[in-house]
């Protein structure tokens, strides 16, 4: 999709202003009051059709406004004209790239993926090495081998040494489970996601994708799990259309497999002493990909869990900060963002915030370390997998 052909979207857009109301970059300022109208929905996509018509130079104003959106889709779920605001935005993101007049700090990245298959530039055999260290006797023999399921870890669980706990737990699920599964290892490639939200060429992200699936169909694999809410929707949503085919493997987060199987009788959990429990809905699992349900119904699947929602919850979810690529450009815009995570985690007085996503994992925990409570406790943050294996009876 190039510039010209979203001309179609770009039109739809009345100029209601509905979608301001509640775009987090557009509030994300120190003073907590609006910013410019460059910083709104309304007014990226006035710039974007100011770049399609000539009207509009590529100026560094203009990346911020369009590298500090967070890609949460509020506004498309806003939008009384149904308008892509988002498509719109990740296209006019392309067009900066592929005319060189992205932001240098994006570009790198980019470039990192693209030469490392990684976001942290890291060595592909370090991908299994860094998190399986303390389940080695697990994993080996997983590598590579035909199975029906494979786990496609992502990037962010790999490298991130705080995220290790999610692929742990998950491989000690499945291993409990007696499910014979599979891993890519080094050879599992960066999915593309932060490619994709921040317009780097359909090329790159072909290429990736071409290169995954290829690993993948090699295996036999019939399904394939993420616990990476970006992994899963390139997979179903991106992959399908950017190689213009249908994949022909199931693809399931973690919450819909193992409500699955709870469903069946295969998984039977214990009450734990868990507290109050408030469960935060990833912008791309949620708004994106229209995943709701599945996550509650597996939280509410252990017995005596005191499940609370957020006042602003599902659709109307507040974005965490860590989305569109924002951390990236500015991080300043993030931890604004982060603070307003804060106050509604504060406002649920839950004890235990469950995330099912690694980089929400990351926002949740930046905006827990800004409540203070009276009573000097502390607000926990769990991965939804870390509190299934909890009831599982995994603990070690």
């Amino acid at each position: 999709m190039v510039l010209e052909k979203i001309k179609e979207i770009l039109e739809k857009c009345v100029r209601c202003g509905k979608c301001r109301a509640r775009c987090p970059s557009l509030d994300a300022s120190d003073e907590g009051t609006p910013r410019w109208e460059i910083y709104s929905p309304r007014g990226r996509m006035r710039l974007a059709e100011g770049l399609l018509e000539g009207k509009v130079t590529p100026t560094r104003k203009l990346q911020d406004a369009l590298y500090t959106c967070f890609v949460c889709n509020q506004c498309v779920e806003e939008c009384p004209s149904m308008a892509g605001i988002s498509d719109v935005i990740i296209e006019t993101r392309r067009q900066l790239v592929k005319g060189g007049n992205a932001p240098e700090d994006v570009v790198q990245v980019q470039d990192t993926i693209i030469e490392s298959s990684n976001i942290f530039d890291m060595e592909q055999e370090e991908r299994v090495e860094l998190w399986s260290m303390d389940v080695e006797e697990l994993v080996e023999g997983k590598i590579n081998k035909p199975a029906d399921l494979l786990y496609f870890v992502g990037c962010q669980a790999s490298f991130r040494g705080n995220l290790a706990r999610i692929p742990v737990r998950m491989v000690q699920i499945l291993e409990k489970l007696d499910i014979n599964y599979t891993l890519l290892g080094e050879q599992e490639e960066c999915c593309g996601d932060p490619l994709e939200l921040t317009g780097a060429s359909k090329e790159e992200i072909k290429a990736l994708a071409s290169r995954n699936i290829e690993k993948i169909k090699k295996l036999g694999v019939k399904e394939v799990i993420f616990t990476c809410p970006g992994c899963y929707r390139m997979f179903k949503q991106v992959y399908p259309e950017i190689l213009g085919m249908v994949l022909t493997f199931k693809m399931s987060m973690i919450s819909e497999f193992l409500l699955a199987k709870i469903k069946t009788g295969d998984i039977d959990l214990s009450s734990i002493p868990a507290g109050r429990v408030v469960y935060h809905d990833p912008c791309e699992l949620g708004r994106h990909m229209s995943m709701y349900d599945p996550p509650r119904e597996l939280i509410k699947s252990i017995p005596g869990i005191d499940f609370v929602e957020f006042k602003e919850n599902r659709e109307n979810s507040v974005c965490c900060g860590m989305g569109g690529g924002v951390a990236m450009h500015d991080r300043h815009v993030s931890n604004l963002q982060a603070r307003k995570k804060a106050h509604a985690i504060d406002e649920s007085e839950a004890e235990i915030v469950i995330t099912h996503c690694p980089a929400c994992f990351q926002g949740i925990s930046n905006a827990t370390m800004r409540i203070e409570k009276e009573d000097n406790s502390t607000v926990r943050v769990m991965d939804l997998v870390e509190l299934i294996a909890l009831a599982m009876g995994i603990k070690d």
